[in-house]
Parts: structure tokens; C-alpha cells; sequence
């Protein structure tokens, strides 16, 4: 009994920082091509948020060109400014930090087949912030979308060089196969192919 009685008085007597270990914060950094590209993983991203960790949605193009019928938005500056608008009340919604907007043209992204301006940006972005975490498409970019494929390049090409910013995880996104049978087909053959085969894992 004494021993039982000692154990607790000693915890008052010596404070200690805590019993349990504190959880790390990380900056979790999500990158893609267009406003609402984070749809895919917009759970993910508020969890890590509500854990403490520091949450930041990356968008490369200004998102002009993605009409859609119902939305009545004509392309251009009208639907980019809606984009913009739409992208920070998601992150609002989402509880994760104002986006940043790399404000690129939307299906551009290959115009010289090198991604040079995208490269540049998001090598600043993530010199600024040092993301620890980085999630981004897959190769496939989900249904052959060449600019979701060029982001993957960019990011993954930016994790896998030998730089001080770069992160220490990189995870992809995507969609089970179970719900590409509602997505539009594949638009590049490559697309298709890098569909094939892959399986859903939990993070």
C-alpha cells in the first residue's frame, strides 16, 4: 500500500511534461491542378487538421477553363474569380490554411512539355514552408488528365531531389476502382493503362 500511496505524491512532487508523449505537429501540404481537385481527399485533410497539424492546399492553374453547365459561369476571368472564391471557402470549411494559388493557366501546364513554370513555383512553395508531408496525384492523375499528370511529375520530382526542402513522406491520391465507372473515360491511352492494377490502401 505504501508504494501505491508514494507513486502518486512523487508525480506532484517532480512535475513532468506529460505522461504521454505529445504528438508532433506537421505541415501537410496537398497539391493539385484545379480548384476542387481536393474533393478526392477533403476528409483526409480536415482530420489532420483537427489533430493539430498544419494543413496547406496547393492549386497550380487558375481553374478558367472547367465549365460546367449548371454553374452558368462563362470561361475566363469570371469562372477563374469564381474558382478563386469557390477554393477558399472549401479550405475555411475544411479548417485548413487559406490556399495558395499558383495562378498558372489552366491547361497549360504542357505547353513546352516541360512544366518549367510549374516546377519553379512549387519548388518556392515548398522552400517557404517546408512541408513535412507531401500528397498529390498519382501518375494516372486519376483518368489521364494531363495537367493532374503534370502535377504528379512536378511534386514527386521535387520530393525525390536532393534539397533541403524537401518533404520526408509523399503519398498519392485516388479513387477505388469501384467509382471510376462514373468518371469520363480516360483521355490518353497511358491514362487508361496506369489504371489498371492499382488498389486501394488506407493511410
Amino acid at each position: 500500500m505504501i508504494r501505491l500511496i508514494l507513486i502518486p505524491l512523487a508525480l506532484l512532487l517532480f512535475p513532468v511534461k506529460s505522461i504521454k508523449a505529445k504528438r508532433e505537429t506537421r505541415i501537410i501540404m496537398a497539391v493539385f491542378a484545379h480548384p476542387d481537385d481536393e474533393i478526392t481527399i477533403s476528409p483526409l485533410l480536415a482530420k489532420y487538421a483537427r489533430m493539430g497539424d498544419k494543413v496547406y492546399l496547393v492549386i497550380a492553374t487558375k481553374g478558367e477553363k472547367g465549365t460546367r453547365e449548371h454553374a452558368g459561369i462563362a470561361e475566363g476571368d469570371a469562372l477563374a474569380d469564381a474558382s478563386r472564391k469557390e477554393a477558399k471557402c472549401a479550405c475555411a470549411a475544411l479548417g485548413i490554411n487559406p490556399p495558395i494559388l499558383l495562378g498558372l493557366n489552366d491547361g497549360e501546364l504542357d505547353v513546352d512539355f516541360t512544366a518549367a513554370p510549374l516546377h519553379a513555383k512549387l519548388d518556392s512553395v515548398f522552400k517557404l514552408y517546408q512541408p513535412d508531408v507531401l500528397l498529390t496525384w498519382g501518375p494516372d492523375g486519376v483518368y489521364g488528365h494531363m495537367c493532374h499528370r503534370l502535377v504528379h511529375v512536378g511534386g514527386t520530382g521535387l520530393f525525390q531531389a536532393d534539397a533541403h526542402a524537401r518533404p520526408s513522406s509523399l503519398a498519392y491520391t485516388g479513387l477505388p476502382n469501384a467509382s471510376r465507372k462514373n468518371l469520363e473515360a480516360p483521355i490518353t491511352d497511358s491514362g487508361f493503362l496506369l489504371q489498371q492494377g492499382w488498389h486501394q490502401v488506407t493511410p
